[in-house]
């Protein structure tokens, strides 16, 4: 596939210079609108904070699956406890079976994750959880706005996290929701600078020929992929804890905030599902009438290399989460290292115009034919 000069589409919506003026939206989704809702910097740091909240002490277990990130994963180490891993079934969703064999006496809790913004069901994991008196911990990170049965994700929650960067591209900023009290964040609040400089220049890459080239020259191609996917294995640490959000997201926050963007995103996911639906893993092909889809996945041999194939036209994607956390022991993590080594990310969010989604599937399908068309 040809290298030619064109404008950029990052993984994560780009910030508008016009949020700036917008006018503040006083009536927040779930759970902003909770008093039971706390801003960090950080996603994990509400994991951290949430634990202690509920009661969960040193030597507690807790329930995790084997495909993580880390970063939650090292929360809650940081936190005293002690992880024990299950596996995911093809749809993603916790096998009970492993469920019922790792509990013990010492189990507080059980963790859930809602991978890229498509809601599980978690009525029967809440009823299972009660019987068993467990805290339920829904991990939010990549569905904010997604709802399930009609309700937000979160709702049924002990403790749910949310992070807010990755759906409107604010500096940082996730939001935490517990039912017992969670602590204010005291530490210092940052300005946000630096990381609303990057944000303003995704946007200014995904407009201007110019804007995109100079950056493809000057930013070393790990560094562009940071901002734009968070894919990094270094990103485990849990920073202070304490941490407020930065005074440029606490600003932008409810200027920003939009609920139809999950339902753009949606239709921006059944958009490329008809373009690419060959690709997708099984788990992904009916999305929910609640998800907002935080990527568009796609099953490759290779990501990478395809990965490396479609930014030359100006894509910018990324294998999700490729390795998981120190304290899993060697086992049988077959399905969650297929998505973690299988599966590419690609763009879906809320300001992809029509022609950038057709940029996307094009070139990606042109890739792929490359590859298979002999030299």
């Amino acid at each position: 596939m040809p290298e030619k000069p064109t404008t950029r589409v990052g993984i994560w919506p780009p910030l508008r210079a016009r949020s700036f003026w917008r006018s503040r939206t006083e009536v927040l989704p779930f759970p902003l609108s909770s008093p039971n809702c706390r801003i960090y910097s950080r996603a994990r740091q509400g994991l951290w904070n949430g634990v202690r909240a509920l009661g969960l002490r040193a030597g507690d277990e807790i329930l995790a699956p084997a495909y993580h990130q880390g970063a939650e994963i090292e929360a809650f180490v940081r936190a005293g406890l002690r992880c024990r891993f299950y596996r995911i079934d093809e749809f993603l969703r916790p096998l009970t079976s492993d469920l019922e064999d790792l509990l013990t006496d010492r189990t507080r809790a059980l963790h859930v994750i809602h991978y890229w913004g498509m809601p599980q069901n978690v009525s029967p994991l809440r009823d299972w959880c009660d019987r068993r008196g467990l805290f339920l911990i829904e991990d939010c990170a990549q569905a904010f706005l997604a709802k399930s049965d009609g309700k937000w994700v979160g709702q049924a929650a002990d403790l749910a996290v949310y992070c807010l960067y990755k759906s409107f591209g604010l500096p940082d900023g996730a939001a935490a929701f517990c039912r017992a009290t969670l602590p204010e964040p005291d530490g210092s609040k940052s300005i946000g600078a630096w990381p609303l400089a990057r944000r303003l220049g995704s946007n200014l890459t995904s407009q201007s020929v110019l804007m995109a080239r100079l950056r493809d020259r000057f930013v070393p191609e790990h560094e562009d992929v940071r901002p734009e996917g968070g894919f990094l294995k270094d990103e485990y640490e849990l920073g202070d804890p304490g941490r407020s959000s930065s005074l440029l997201s606490s600003y932008l926050l409810p200027r920003v905030i939009d609920p139809a963007a999950a339902s753009r995103r949606r239709d921006n996911f059944r958009y490329l599902l008809n373009r690419l639906g060959g690709l997708i893993p099984k788990a992904f092909e009916q999305p929910t009438d609640g998800a907002a889809p935080i990527a568009f996945p796609v099953a490759a041999d290779r990501p990478t290399d395809l990965a490396a194939a479609i930014r030359r036209n100006g894509i910018v994607a990324g294998v999700f989460w490729p390795t998981r956390h120190a304290c899993v022991s060697e086992g049988d993590w077959a399905r969650a290292d297929f998505f973690r080594h299988r599966v590419l990310a690609l763009p879906v969010h809320q300001e992809l115009s029509r022609d950038e989604l057709d940029r996307i599937a094009e070139s990606v399908l042109g890739a792929i034919h490359h590859r298979k068309t002999p030299a």
